[in-house]
C-alpha cells in the first residue's frame, strides 16, 4: 500500500533587523495558513517557535522551508540594515 500524504503551508512574516519590528516577530510570526486569510492577530500572536511545537505535536513534519536571503541597504560600503522578507514552509503528515 502507498503512503498517502496531506500538505499545510505557512507564510511567515520576519520583522526588520534594525527596529523594534525585529524584536516583535524574532524568530518570524506564522502570517497565512494554507494560501487562507491571514491568521488573527497575527503580530502580536503566537512566536514561530510556538506554532512549530504545536505543528509537531499534531504529527506535522516540516519538509521544506523557503527563506530568501534579505536584501541589505548600504552606506559607504555598512551595511545598515536588513528588510524584512517572508518566509514559505512546507509541511506533510500521514492520512488516516
Amino acid at each position: 500500500m502507498v503512503q498517502k500524504w496531506e500538505y499545510m503551508t505557512w507564510l511567515v512574516a520576519h520583522g526588520h533587523m534594525d527596529s523594534s519590528d525585529y524584536d516583535q516577530h524574532r524568530g518570524g510570526r506564522v502570517k497565512i495558513i494554507n494560501g487562507g486569510p491571514i491568521v488573527k492577530d497575527w503580530t502580536h500572536g503566537a512566536t514561530l517557535d510556538a506554532w512549530l511545537k504545536q505543528a509537531g505535536s499534531e504529527g506535522w513534519e516540516l519538509v521544506q522551508a523557503y527563506i530568501p536571503a534579505g536584501r541589505h541597504s548600504w552606506s559607504g560600503g555598512v551595511r545598515m540594515a536588513e528588510e524584512a522578507s517572508d518566509a514559505f514552509y512546507i509541511f506533510k503528515r500521514p492520512t488516516s
